[in-house]
């Protein structure tokens, strides 16, 4: 990612993340609206609890092999030499959380769809919490990537300079 500033560098990444994470907010709404004004009843599944249970591991499985993978990468992120790499490198990883957390909300929102079980609602807003959660911010950049001295004090203020 191209940025001049690192003020720049946490505005575009949060605006990506907010976009990706729209998607699935709006594919639930129109579902959901779709389904109120249709009542219709369900599709596939009548053991709706049953579905939802494998939908809340499903989501389990896949956030944590995902958290567990990033950190491992983070680890090797936070070796390498200059700001401008670990911070591209950061950018990657944070663009993986965030478009994870928008898959499983699209997985979520396909399961609602086929069972109409409102324990999803509920998981659905659960994940998307976990994905703004996940969003870049300077402090988190700072422990994530461990910066020390000027480093940390650039990315922590957001100073374009020393």
């Amino acid at each position: 990612m191209n940025f001049s500033s690192i003020k720049e560098y946490f505005y575009k990444s949060t605006s990506f993340c907010f976009l990706i994470i729209l998607m699935p907010v709006i594919f639930f709404a129109l579902i959901y609206n779709q389904l109120i004004t249709l009542d219709v009843g369900t599709i596939i599944f009548k053991d709706s609890l049953l579905f939802s249970i494998l939908f809340f591991a499903f989501e389990l499985i896949v956030l944590t092999i995902v958290h567990l993978y990033l950190l491992h990468r983070l680890k090797k992120i936070a070796k390498l030499p200059g700001l401008a790499i670990k911070l591209d490198s950061y950018f990657t990883i944070t663009m993986i959380r965030v478009v994870v957390g928008a898959l499983v909300c699209f997985a979520i929102v396909f399961g609602f769809l086929l069972t109409h079980n409102e324990l999803l609602d509920v998981l659905f807003f659960v994940s998307l919490l976990w994905a703004f959660f996940q969003f870049p911010t300077s402090r988190k950049a700072c422990k994530e990537l461990k910066l020390r001295g000027d480093e940390h004090e650039m990315v922590y203020y957001k100073k374009d300079r020393f």
